[in-house]
């Protein structure tokens, strides 16, 4: 009985009073407010708490690299072989250049076996396989360089000619002074002009080639030419010389 009579008289009290019944009807009970800081992330939870949505979030824009911007080298590798000789044209075997020296200074043999057989190292790979030094390792000691020079008695004294005369021997000479060209200095007065880096080594078919350089910066065609009736090793610009000449081919083994 009591409740209701309390009922009755708030009942009455809001009748007479619109103000205190505006203000009960504009105090709904709302739910408790928390920091932002630690408010739900989900903007489905900040709709239902009456906060505004989370600005959108863009994922960071990959900063990948282009293809084949970046290319990997390899280091050289270290090569050491005997250098067969074959027919250029049948590629029949010839033997393996000989350390022992013609004159000197001159590799001019070959040997049939691989055994005691000019041994030479170099450093290549597959981005760095041109204008190497070949160096002998049982060779002589003051003349480790496979190299090539023009006779003092070619036409020109620096470059491959037309004929035989205008030939390249192959030689064994001292390293070139650091402060020398890539065409080499002389080593002899007999020697007018020799070159050192002149090999290419492909290593797919380990095939060594020689390219000289003539003193206006061209690079004529070189092949490699066998005489065994001299004997001799020489470079030519020439295709099909007369004479005992052979032209021949280098394979690192």
């Amino acid at each position: 009985m009591l409740f209701y009579l309390t009922l009755v008289a708030v009942l009455a009290a809001l009748a007479l009073d619109p103000s205190a019944k505006a203000s009960f009807a504009a105090s709904p009970q709302r739910p408790n407010v928390r920091d932002a800081n630690n408010l739900p992330l989900t903007n489905a939870k900040r709709l239902a708490l009456g906060l505004p949505l989370l600005p959108p979030r863009r994922a960071p824009t990959p900063r990948g690299t282009a293809a084949g911007s970046s290319v990997s080298i390899l280091p050289p590798v270290v090569h050491t072989c005997n250098i067969l000789v074959q027919d250029a044209s049948t590629g029949q075997p010839l033997g393996y250049i000989s350390p022992t020296l013609a004159d000197g200074s001159r590799y001019a043999t070959v040997q049939t076996s691989p055994v005691g057989a000019l041994s030479v190292t170099f450093s290549a790979s597959a981005t760095s396989h041109t204008q190497l030094t070949l160096q002998a390792i049982n060779g002589d000691p003051d003349l480790p360089i496979l190299a090539a020079y023009v006779s003092a008695g070619s036409p020109s004294s620096t470059d491959l000619g037309p004929d035989r005369a205008g030939i390249a021997r192959l030689i064994a000479r001292a390293p070139p002074e650091p402060s020398a060209s890539r065409r080499g200095v002389i080593i002899a007065p007999a020697y007018s002009h020799s070159e050192t880096t002149i090999w290419s080594y492909d290593l797919v078919s380990q095939a060594l080639t020689a390219q000289w350089t003539n003193s206006d910066g061209s690079t004529p065609q070189t092949l490699i030419y066998y005489d065994a009736s001299a004997p001799l090793f020489f470079l030519s610009r020439q295709t099909g010389l007369d004479g005992p000449n052979q032209l021949v081919t280098f394979k690192c083994l």
